[in-house]
């Protein structure tokens, strides 16, 4: 007899939504005993030039956010992200250069 195990990877942010032109929305836990933080991403607008989507990541849980990593995905287009995991916090946000009819994105904790 085999077995299966199955593991839930905690959920940083998730969203099937709509979003309004530079409207910030984002999510964020605590990330101790996880590595990575990967993500899969899409909207119908592009993201804000240089900000758009940020991964900020805290030394303190969150109450400040000393680092960050940006990308900016284009519009209409599938982005999938793996970051390594420095902080014991992280967040993320997103915010369109225009509004985003559509939006999809997920993001998890994974341990390496």
């Amino acid at each position: 007899m085999s077995r299966v195990f199955a593991q839930a990877f905690p959920v940083v942010w998730s969203t099937a939504a709509s979003q309004a032109a530079t409207a910030s929305a984002a999510g964020s836990a605590v990330s101790h005993g996880y590595a990575r933080l990967v993500g899969m991403h899409w909207a119908n607008a592009s993201a804000v030039s240089s900000s758009g989507l940020r991964i900020w990541q805290s030394s303190d849980m969150g109450v400040n956010w000393d680092f960050w990593t940006d990308f900016v995905p284009s519009a209409s287009s599938a982005s999938a992200f793996s970051i390594e995991i420095v902080g014991n916090a992280v967040k993320v946000q997103f915010k369109p250069d225009t509004a985003a009819s559509l939006l999809r994105s997920l993001w998890q904790l994974r341990p390496v």
